[in-house]
């Protein structure tokens, strides 16, 4: 089976052949190209030295630029193509799972080259001026067996890169393939290698992994799998609180029903929903959140940070019944995804509980936000309230109309609003005197 090939490629090669060395495409290119799946990020290797590569790519007006001089790894861009080169080469890794090696050694032989690649299916070589696979691993068998292994001693390759943990589970889910036994053996020995990984590098392999069944539709429940077979969580957020955490069926279900964009967010719900069996403090929860996604976690955004203490707080309010206006009120603020993540985690009980306070909210025409309210801060101004007190007024007249003890107009908000300037007042004052 022939692979097609651009002209640009075709003509590097051709430069490459006249300077002694053949050009080979390699990695997930070549596996998807087998696999007749759609591909775009190309990489090239070769055995010829990365300055030599920067002569003919001066030669032929391409464009490169640096991405990693230590690895001998330059991108090239040649009549709107991109492509990334890599010279062949070895690897040595001074400290156990650290994903970047310490020291490399350039050389000729692409069979030393494929023993420092991942997993077979990845380590599978086109010769551009052959037609022709160098596969020295087996790759092409283990894509016919759908299997996920090592290219070299899986002892080996998951001891030096902690993260290949996680890209072994990614692949796995993305293609619909089993992992093969040692390997798999070899991810529950090496797993506590992620201990080694920045949670940076981790945060991006998991954006990628949550998502990873959606990319070719396949039903595939790798991921949750693995989260129990190799105790992931408690690696993935580096926190003691995941030590023991495991998901049921009823959490794979509920995961992956979730769309392309509700995942993430999703998967921390369903971790902090094994985590917390009864309901929660808002202070506590902001506390475990902070550790397991930020701080000493897993270095997540902020505003993903809060989004989730968000859609947990609503859904913590329903599946124990408290304060159930205002988790109405805010459920109806969400996005669509948000609501549908909110949807996913309630209990039977909780779906019905918030869809009889949707009708109250709807029917008693409730506000949702301050900014709903039929009084402003000019109205409070009017009636002679002082400015320093007027946010802490309207927030009060806010809560007193969720709480349903006042009416919502405008009559019964200023009512309400002079009597609570005038409490506020006395408070002052009475603070005045004791000092």
């Amino acid at each position: 089976m022939f692979m097609e090939v651009c002209n640009e490629l075709k003509t590097l090669s051709i430069e490459f052949e006249k300077c002694g060395h053949k050009l080979y495409i390699v990695g997930g290119y070549v596996r998807d190209a087998l696999m007749g799946i759609p591909s775009t990020d190309i990489d090239i290797t070769s055995s010829m030295p990365t300055e030599d590569v920067l002569d003919i790519c001066k030669k032929l007006k391409a464009k490169t630029h640096n991405i990693n001089p230590h690895l001998g790894t330059i991108g090239i861009t040649y009549k709107n193509q991109k492509f990334e080169y890599t010279q062949f080469r070895q690897e040595s890794y001074s400290h156990i799972g650290e994903h970047t090696p310490t020291s490399v050694e350039f050389v000729t032989d692409i069979a030393v080259d494929t023993l420092r690649r991942d997993f077979t299916i990845n380590s599978i070589y086109y010769d551009i001026a052959g037609n022709s696979y160098v596969d020295v691993s087996g790759g092409q068998k283990d894509i016919e067996k759908r299997l996920v292994r090592t290219t070299n001693h899986p002892s080996i390759t998951l001891h030096d890169d902690g993260l290949r943990v996680l890209r072994a589970l990614r692949f796995a889910s993305t293609l619909n393939f089993k992992i093969e036994r040692k390997t798999k053996k070899a991810l529950i020995r090496f797993a506590p290698n992620l201990n080694k990984i920045s949670k940076e590098r981790i945060l991006k392999e998991l954006q990628m992994l949550v998502v990873a069944d959606l990319k070719f539709g396949h039903k595939n429940t790798t991921f949750l799998k693995y989260c129990n077979t190799l105790h992931l969580p408690k690696f993935l957020f580096n926190s003691t609180l995941a030590h023991t955490l495991r998901f049921t069926k009823q959490d794979t279900k509920n995961y992956y029903s979730l769309v392309k964009d509700a995942r993430l967010i999703g998967f921390y719900i369903l971790v902090l929903s094994r985590h917390l069996k009864n309901y929660t403090a808002p202070n506590q929860l902001l506390y475990i959140l902070t550790t397991l996604l930020s701080t000493n976690g897993i270095k997540e955004s902020n505003d993903n940070l809060r989004t989730t203490e968000k859609l947990y707080r609503i859904i913590e309010n329903y599946n124990f019944g408290v304060d159930v206006i205002n988790a109405t009120v805010n459920y109806l603020t969400l996005s669509d995804t948000e609501k549908e993540i909110v949807d996913t985690f309630l209990r039977k009980k909780a779906k019905t509980l918030l869809s009889d306070n949707i009708k109250v909210v709807k029917d008693n025409n409730l506000p949702l936000s301050v900014h709903q309210l039929p009084i402003s801060t000019q109205d409070l101004m009017d009636i002679g309230i002082e400015n320093k007190y007027i946010s802490k007024i309207l927030a009060t007249l806010y809560n007193q109309v969720l709480s349903m003890k006042v009416k919502n107009t405008k009559e019964d908000l200023k009512n309400l609003a002079k009597e609570i300037n005038e409490t506020f007042k006395k408070i002052s004052k009475n603070s005045k005197e004791k000092v």
